[in-house]
């Protein structure tokens, strides 16, 4: 009857007022009290919090890889606190993979700015893969997770200002994964960059030379290398300049005395 209809259309209110002003329409299911798209997807009522705890519970049918995909997309739309939470839960309900729950914690504290507490997660990682030493690159692993963990480093180093950091991320980085992967040639040219600002000019220019024997001629990307490359020659230069004006100022002063 007319009272019927009347819960009918309080409930489908509801459920456009729930899904925001994107849902076109909604349709009621008949026998059940929830609201579903045109498209049959169920509304989700549940807000991410209340999810991810029900989704880290130990459960035959949840995978450990669904809870870690499901933490990257709360990292991934800025829900940080509420990533870190389901990877603690996800950790002890699958510890086969804590340590891809630890990299997933760094992650969403280096989102929130916690930088010491992202280097530690980072750094927990590389320890239990055997990619925590660097110098002759021993003992440093080719599992992503240790590319995950040093890129996450290098971004904490930039934040931080630190550039011996930023070498050390930017070498290990540049170890483990393939020359011709995307972003690889950006990075070569900012540690390049990183060696000139460190004084280490030998360095920086035969990894320039490196970089641009791979561009095309004539491309942008070489244009602006060159460039980069002629300024950390400028600043050796200029560098050798200061230096020798200060050793005649001194010879100047103690021949003075």
């Amino acid at each position: 009857g007319h009272k019927e209809m009347g819960k009918t259309k309080n409930l489908t209110r509801s459920g456009v007022h729930r899904l925001g002003k994107s849902t076109k329409s909604v349709q009621v299911i008949a026998g059940e009290k929830d609201t579903v798209r045109t498209d049959g997807c169920r509304e989700r009522t549940r807000g991410h919090k209340e999810m991810s705890r029900n989704e880290a519970q130990t459960s035959p049918s949840i995978s450990g890889l669904h809870v870690l995909s499901r933490v990257r997309e709360l990292v991934q739309s800025g829900s940080f606190d509420d990533a870190m939470e389901l990877s603690q839960q996800g950790s002890r309900a699958h510890p086969e993979q804590a340590m891809e729950f630890v990299l997933l914690v760094g992650h969403a504290s280096l989102g929130k700015g916690a930088h010491d507490d992202a280097l530690k997660a980072y750094e927990k990682v590389l320890s239990a893969e055997g990619g925590l030493r660097d110098g002759n690159n021993n003992g440093i692993s080719c599992k992503n997770s240790t590319i995950e963990a040093w890129n996450g480093i290098l971004q904490v180093r930039r934040a931080q200002g630190d550039r011996g950091g930023q070498v050390t991320a930017l070498e290990n980085v540049l170890k483990l994964t393939p020359e011709d992967s995307p972003g690889d040639m950006m990075l070569r040219v900012e540690l390049a960059e990183l060696y000139a600002e460190l004084g280490e000019y030998e360095k920086s220019q035969q990894l320039f030379w490196h970089v641009l024997s791979g561009m095309p001629v004539g491309s942008p990307e070489r244009l602006d290398c060159l460039c980069k490359m002629a300024d950390s020659m400028l600043k050796q230069k200029q560098t050798h300049v200061d230096s020798q004006v200060e050793e005649k100022v001194k010879r100047s002063g103690s021949g003075a005395g």
